[in-house]
């Protein structure tokens, strides 16, 4: 007989935190293959376990049971750790009761949650009384989740009430407005393709309605998101603009090239079409836009982390801030070649940037107003940005810190 597995996955890391991943469907029976439990009355075994270490709760889940959630949930308050929450794309319907457990709720930029209605699958035959029966079995249920959502809701219950009725689905944002979750960290992209709604390897179907109005929202994010990163990447072209002047201004000499990514070589092929090919090793159709735009985001990932120097402060932040801002290893390459091509007999990056701003300092360039009349020339305004950076890095890299 096949092993049962539980919906539930536990992870000690080392630094003495676990996780609890909650990743698909929640159940609430014991397996029929055997006598291993699956059912979340063992899920308090393995929470004691770990032993009140702080615990963070990973969740990516359609729902499920109602009274498994609960039990969970109730497991979760009562555990005498410091507890943390992670919707990791989507928490719908018996998910979000287990979520809401936990004393601390993040959500990335592009999460959802869904409330509705509890709902109830009958097979049978059955007469108009045992109908009613049904229909008032769901009543306590509704009040009992309506309970779990008010311990942190901003909201009446009368509003929680009309939400569940009309089954309403909540971003990120609208979480934090009602009190659903405290913070918003890291970011996710849902897509809706047809009726079906894909999120961090999670596929939901929707109906028609849930579809326009998830589409609307994933507009909506992508909109902001489009703003922020244009002013993001201005920003960042001005810093690497900046680093330039000042690496030429203490005798590194950068040529103009830099100053743009480097171009791909002629043969190499274009995102779209290495995303193309990744889906294509996978035995994906490559016309699928969804699993396309997975690969591409993965690879994306993958090119940021093979670049990535774990030992060296000031390269590892740079790595990690185009990850976040959705930047592809092109775009950094330049201030990364020149930390490279400069670094050589450096213990390390940030050693490399201590020195670059004190040779800096010492040219006496500091003395360079940093707010620059619109009379200056051209060289004039080099040199100010020049300062800037140097003042820039000075506070932030001066004494060791990263």
């Amino acid at each position: 007989m096949p092993k049962s597995k539980k919906f539930w996955e536990i992870i000690n890391k080392a630094d003495n935190t676990a996780e609890i991943r909650i990743y698909g469907d929640i159940v609430g029976k014991k397996s029929i293959f055997d006598n291993s439990s699956v059912d979340p009355i063992s899920f308090a075994d393995d929470l004691a376990k770990l032993e009140n270490r702080p615990v963070t709760v990973r969740v990516n889940s359609n729902g499920g049971s109602v009274f498994a959630a609960q039990t969970i949930a109730n497991n979760l308050r009562t555990y005498k750790g410091a507890t943390t929450s992670i919707v990791d794309g989507l928490a719908a319907s018996a998910a979000t009761i287990i979520v809401m457990a936990a004393q601390k709720i993040i959500m990335p930029a592009g999460s959802m949650m869904m409330i509705h209605d509890p709902m109830l699958r009958i097979e049978g035959n059955l007469n108009e009384e045992d109908l009613q029966k049904c229909i008032d079995s769901l009543k306590p249920v509704k009040a009992s989740i309506i309970d779990s959502y008010m311990k942190r809701s901003k909201i009446s219950k009368e509003k929680l009430y009309s939400m569940m009725r009309a089954t309403t689905w909540l971003t990120a944002e609208e979480c934090i407005k009602y009190g659903f979750a405290d913070e918003i960290q890291g970011e996710v992209n849902p897509v809706v393709n047809g009726n079906m709604l894909f999120v961090n390897n999670l596929e939901r179907q929707l109906t028609d309605d849930e579809a326009s109005e998830i589409k609307n929202k994933i507009t909506k994010h992508t909109n902001v998101q489009d703003q922020t990163q244009k002013e993001e990447f201005s920003m960042h072209d001005d810093i690497k603009k900046a680093l330039i002047a000042v690496c030429n201004a203490v005798g590194i000499k950068v040529g103009d090239d830099a100053q743009a990514a480097p171009a791909a070589p002629q043969n190499a092929a274009p995102s779209n079409v290495l995303a193309t090919q990744v889906v294509n090793q996978g035995g994906v159709t490559a016309s699928d836009p969804v699993q396309a735009a997975v690969a591409a985001e993965r690879n994306r990932i993958k090119e940021l982390e093979e670049a990535d120097q774990p030992n060296n402060a000031v390269v590892h932040r740079i790595i990690n801030q185009a990850k976040e801002n959705g930047q592809h290893l092109s775009d950094i390459q330049a201030v990364l070649d020149i930390i490279k091509d400069e670094q050589k007999g450096e213990p390390g990056g940030q050693q490399f940037m201590q020195k670059l701003v004190e040779d800096q300092m010492q040219s006496g360039s500091n003395q360079v107003g940093a707010n620059p009349g619109g009379n200056m020339t051209e060289q004039q305004r080099d040199a100010a940005a020049a300062d800037y950076m140097v003042n820039l890095l000075q506070n932030k890299y001066k004494g060791g810190r990263a």
